[in-house]
C-alpha cells in the first residue's frame, strides 16, 4: 500500500512522489496513533522527507495501516493522491 501524490520540496516539482507509512506505535490508551510518512521520488530510490502525524486510533477497526492511510487522505498536503 502506498500513495503516490505531486510535491514540491526544496523547490523542485515532483510529479508522483511515492509515499509510504511506517508505524511507530499506539497511546497507551489506544486511542491514537503515530506514524511518519515516507517519501520518494519512486519505489526503491532513497527518502528525500519524512513527515511525523498523530491520528485517531480505532482498536476496532481495520489496521493500524490502512487507518494510517486513510487519515493521510484526509489531509490537504494529499489532495490529490492516487492509490498504489
Amino acid at each position: 500500500m502506498a500513495l503516490k501524490i505531486d510535491v514540491e520540496f526544496k523547490g523542485i516539482s515532483i510529479a508522483g512522489a511515492y509515499v509510504v507509512v511506517m508505524m511507530s506505535g499506539v497511546s497507551e490508551d489506544k486511542t491514537e496513533q503515530f506514524f511518519t510518512a515516507l517519501y520518494r521520488v519512486s519505489p526503491g530510490q532513497d527518502i528525500f522527507y519524512s513527515s511525523s502525524y498523530t491520528s485517531p486510533y480505532d482498536m476496532e477497526g481495520a489496521n493500524p495501516f490502512v487507518q494510517a492511510y486513510e487519515y493521510l487522505k484526509t489531509r490537504s498536503e494529499f489532495n490529490g493522491y492516487v492509490d498504489c
